[in-house]
C-alpha cells in the first residue's frame, strides 16, 4: 500500500511538473521583419512557435485624415482597399489564408496593436469602446464589409503601447471582453507588451491603467533595450517585481508572464543574450515562479530564423516536458562586445526605446535543426534631415533622423511627418534605421 500511495504520488509530481513545462510556449512576432522574414505560413511547419503576433495595427483607432486605421505589415502587404485610404490594407489573398493555415496547425495567431512609432491614442472611454467594436468587427469575430485578413478570425489581441497616453485601454479591453464573452465557439486572448522598467508609463499598473484594472492572459514583458533587460540578470532583471504583479495585481489570477527577448544581436540595442543564457534564466524562473512564468516572446521571426533558427533553440528546452535543473544563480559572465550599427526592433517599422547596438559573441547551445545562415543584405543609407511627408523613399522599413529629436520612417514608399523621439532622447542614426538615446 506504501509503494502504492509513493507512486501515486510520484506520477502525479511527474505529470504536475510536465503540465507546468508543457504550458511554457514561444511566442514571436512577425510582420515587421528583415529582408529575410518570409511568409507568415512558413513559421507554421512545425512544432517551434505556439503564438504568431502579426505586427502592426499602427495608427488607431484613425489614420490622420481617415476613419479607418492604419495597418503595417511591411513587405507582406502593400495592397489598399482604396486609393483614398492606403494604409487600410487588403491582406486577403495572401496573409488570410496564411492565419487559417497556421491556426489548422494548432497555432495561436494575434493582432499587435501599437509599436515603437505607432500612432496610439483614444480621446476617452467612450472612443475606446467604439474602437473595440471596430476591432472586433474587422479581425475578430464579427463582421464588416472590408476586413483585412478576410475570413480569417484572429485569436485576440495584442497591446505593445510606446507613444501617447494610457487613456482608454482599461476600457476598450473590457468591451473587447464583453464580444468575448458573448459567444462560445472559441476562446480569444488579450496579451501586453510592457516595457520592464515597472510600471511601464502606458499600460501601468497604476490607477486607470490597462495593467491595473483590465483582463490580461498573457504579459510578455520587453526584458531588452533597458537596464532591467537579460543582460542584466540577475542583479537588475526584474521578472521578479512583474511576477508579483500577476499574483498580486492582476485581475486575471492565471495571467502568465513572459520574458519578452531579442532574436538576435541585430534584433535589439541591448539585451540579446545566446539560447544558453535564456535556457539558465528560463529555468531559474520556472523553479521561482511555477505557476506564472509562461515562456518566452521573442522580437522578431526573421531575425530569429536568420539567428540559426533562434526560436527552435528555445522550443528544446521550453517544450521538452522536464523538470528544470536547479540553477546556480551566479552573475552572468560579461561577453565580448563589439560596437554594430545594426537595426533593433525600431530598425523594422517598429521599435520600443533603444539604446546603442551591440553583438554578443561567444558559445550558444546549437540549434537543434539545421541553421539557417543569414542573408547579405545591401542598402542604401537614407540621408539626414526633413524629408516633406508623403516623398518617395527607397522601401518600407527604413528611418531616418530629421532633427535632433525627431524623425521620419519610410511607410509604403513614402516618407511619414517628422515623429518625435520620448521626451530627453535623442535622435541618433545608424544605417537605415535611427535609435532614440540618452
Amino acid at each position: 500500500m506504501m509503494k502504492s500511495i509513493a507512486f501515486v504520488c510520484a506520477l502525479l509530481l511527474s505529470l504536475a511538473i510536465t503540465t507546468a513545462t508543457a504550458e511554457r510556449e514561444v511566442v514571436v512576432y512577425w510582420g515587421q521583419g528583415p529582408d529575410g522574414e518570409t511568409d507568415l505560413r512558413d513559421y507554421c511547419q512545425d512544432s517551434t512557435i505556439d503564438i504568431l503576433v502579426i505586427a502592426f495595427l499602427h495608427d488607431f483607432p484613425y489614420y490622420p485624415g481617415s476613419n479607418l486605421p492604419g495597418l503595417n505589415i511591411a513587405g507582406h502587404c502593400n495592397k489598399a482597399f482604396s486609393k483614398s485610404d492606403p494604409h487600410f490594407l487588403d491582406c486577403s489573398k495572401n496573409v488570410g489564408p496564411d492565419i487559417t493555415y497556421c491556426q489548422q496547425q494548432g497555432k495561436k495567431v494575434m493582432l499587435s496593436i501599437g509599436g515603437g512609432h505607432g500612432n496610439i491614442a483614444f480621446t476617452d472611454d467612450a472612443q475606446a469602446t467604439t474602437a473595440a467594436d471596430t476591432v472586433w468587427n474587422m479581425f475578430l469575430g464579427g463582421s464588416y464589409a472590408q476586413r483585412p485578413f478576410g475570413s480569417a478570425v484572429l485569436d485576440g489581441i495584442d497591446l505593445d503601447i510606446e507613444t501617447g497616453t494610457s487613456i482608454g485601454y482599461v476600457a476598450f479591453i473590457n468591451q473587447l471582453r464583453v464580444h468575448f464573452l458573448a459567444q462560445t465557439a472559441k476562446t480569444y486572448l488579450i496579451s501586453g507588451a510592457p516595457q520592464c522598467p515597472y510600471a511601464d508609463e502606458w499600460l501601468g499598473p497604476g490607477k486607470g491603467t490597462a495593467l491595473q484594472s483590465a483582463w490580461f492572459d498573457y504579459v510578455w514583458v520587453q526584458f531588452y533595450n533597458n537596464n532591467c533587460g537579460l543582460d542584466k540578470y540577475p542583479s537588475k532583471f526584474n521578472f521578479a517585481t512583474w511576477a508579483n504583479w500577476a499574483k498580486t495585481i492582476s485581475i486575471n489570477p492565471n495571467a502568465k508572464v513572459l520574458i519578452g527577448a531579442p532574436a538576435s544581436a541585430a534584433s535589439a540595442g541591448s539585451g540579446y543574450v545566446p539560447a544558453s543564457t535564456l535556457k539558465t534564466i528560463s529555468d531559474a524562473m520556472a523553479i521561482q515562479f511555477p505557476s506564472i512564468y509562461g515562456g518566452i516572446m521573442l522580437w522578431e521571426a526573421g531575425t530569429a530564423q536568420m539567428n540559426n533558427n533562434f526560436a527552435g533553440q528555445l522550443a528544446a528546452f521550453l517544450h521538452d516536458g522536464s523538470a528544470p535543473s536547479t540553477p546556480v544563480v551566479t552573475p552572468v559572465p560579461a561577453a565580448v562586445q563589439t560596437t554594430t550599427t545594426t537595426g533593433s526592433k525600431s530598425s523594422t517599422t517598429t521599435t520600443g526605446r533603444v539604446s546603442s547596438s551591440t553583438t554578443t559573441t561567444g558559445k550558444s547551445t546549437p540549434a537543434p535543426t539545421i541553421p539557417v545562415p543569414a542573408p547579405v543584405i545591401s542598402v542604401p543609407t537614407p540621408s539626414i534631415g526633413i524629408t516633406p511627408a508623403g516623398s518617395s523613399c527607397p522601401t518600407i522599413g527604413y528611418m531616418k533622423c530629421s532633427t535632433s529629436e525627431t524623425y521620419q520612417i519610410c511607410d509604403h514608399n513614402h516618407w511619414s511627418t517628422p515623429l518625435s523621439c520620448q521626451t530627453g532622447l535623442r535622435c541618433n542614426p545608424s544605417g537605415n534605421f535611427i535609435y532614440c538615446t540618452y
